[in-house]
């Protein structure tokens, strides 16, 4: 993240950068990745990007996902933390943004972290380290994490393991608890994000390789 640029204006800035006409030509072939909601595809060398690593957050074909509210989900979420913790900015995708096709949020276009499956990845709990970071800016003195994120997700969902390194992906369902969103400054991101649902997103032809792929 450059200077005071917030994740959001981050993210913008990095889709402005790909190429729309190479991504509505790319095919989904194999899933690199499949999570409990999503399967991850890579969309191939990043100079077809400028530079960039793009990778296709898709519904799997047997559970119902309304992509929009993941969206929200997950861009509100790695904004909150990225804005508030810049230790854990190297842990975060570099940009998050929606592929629409005919005017319908069809799949979350973000980093490929694994830079097109070099890396290897696997899903692991969240670490003490990060945990740690969240305790201290999330939770008042003597509270514990439990108090204000959702356990289990942090186990199961949030943190993967990248060549070695731990990486924060997956944000849906949003690990914090509830009743501690108001107050974590959540919402504050999640209306930004909203208001510039434009600028967040790319759009492709119905009739594109991509387009087709997604219908």
């Amino acid at each position: 993240m450059s200077g005071n640029q917030s994740y959001i204006e981050q993210s913008i800035a990095a889709l402005k950068t790909i190429d729309a006409e190479r991504l509505s030509a790319a095919r989904l072939t194999m899933p690199s990745n499949i999570g409990s909601e999503t399967e991850f595809y890579s969309l191939g060398w990043p100079r077809a990007y400028r530079r960039i690593h793009v990778g296709l957050k898709v519904p799997r074909p047997d559970r119902q996902v309304e992509v929009a509210r993941r969206f929200r989900d997950e861009l509100s979420m790695i904004s909150l933390l990225a804005d508030r913790l810049p230790d854990l900015r190297a842990k975060l995708p570099r940009f998050m943004g929606s592929l629409l096709v005919a005017g319908e949020t069809k799949a979350l276009i973000t980093e490929d972290v694994s830079k097109v499956l070099v890396k290897p990845i696997r899903q692991v709990r969240v670490s003490e380290a990060t945990r740690n970071l969240l305790r201290l800016e999330f939770c008042s003195e003597y509270q514990p994490l439990e108090n204000v994120f959702d356990e289990d997700l942090l186990n199961r969902r949030v943190a993967f393991m990248v060549g070695g390194s731990e990486m924060l992906l997956d944000f849906s369902p949003v690990p914090i608890l509830e009743e501690q969103r108001a107050g974590s400054g959540l919402y504050v991101h999640l209306v930004e994000a909203m208001s510039r649902a434009s600028e967040l997103s790319i759009e492709v032809p119905e009739g594109s390789n991509l387009g087709q792929a997604l219908a």
